[in-house]
């Protein structure tokens, strides 16, 4: 590829260096809900001992209602799939992680402890707080100064902030349904 072509190509090959922790964003208005609901449902109403004997598969089982079960599910599926995605980066470049080892969480099951859902500054619930606070600072707000620096906007784009996220405001999109049509949309097809 020519110099012009790189050039063309720099913010494309910025969000493909990014991608996995951009394809994480989608995930952040859920994880804010889901912390927005615990914490009505828990906040100074739970111990942190409790928090620690208290497991997600317990606490889902306690709901009589089962469309809030439904809801709760699928809240913490989206915890988890983001936190998979970016697990590894928070644990060595996120601002807020783990400080000991037995306050990391690999996945979220059935059996995790409540606590690593709830968001603190310290302990196990470093991982909640962590995973929003690494979306929202390491990830959309920092891809949208690359955003500007490389295509040398005069505007200042509009950094997110928890209290005010949706989707609408994140680089948020779907794989199978964004990307992949575009790729047969741009290939040269000849026999």
């Amino acid at each position: 590829m020519n110099q012009v072509g790189r050039d063309q190509c720099r913010l494309l090959k910025e969000f493909l260096k990014q991608e996995p922790k951009l394809r994480a964003l989608q995930y952040l208005p859920d994880i804010v809900k889901l912390q927005r609901l615990l914490l009505d449902k828990y906040d100074r109403r739970i111990s942190q001992q409790e928090a620690l004997t208290f497991r997600v598969g317990a606490f889902l089982d306690s709901m009589k209602d089962r469309e809030e079960m439904l809801t709760f599910r699928r809240l913490i599926d989206s915890f988890n799939t983001a936190w998979l995605l970016v697990r590894e980066a928070i644990l060595t470049h996120g601002r807020l992680r783990p400080k000991k080892k037995e306050h990391e969480l690999s996945c979220v099951s059935n059996q995790t402890p409540i606590a690593f859902l709830l968001p603190r500054t310290v302990d196990e619930g470093t991982c909640a707080t962590g995973l929003v606070d690494y979306l929202i600072n390491c990830t959309q707000n920092e891809f949208l100064g690359t955003y500007r620096r490389l295509c040398e906007h005069e505007w200042e784009p509009e950094t997110v902030t928890m209290d005010v996220v949706t989707r609408a405001h994140l680089v948020a999109y779907d794989v199978e349904r964004d990307l992949m049509p575009l790729v047969p949309a741009h290939c040269d097809y000849s026999l």
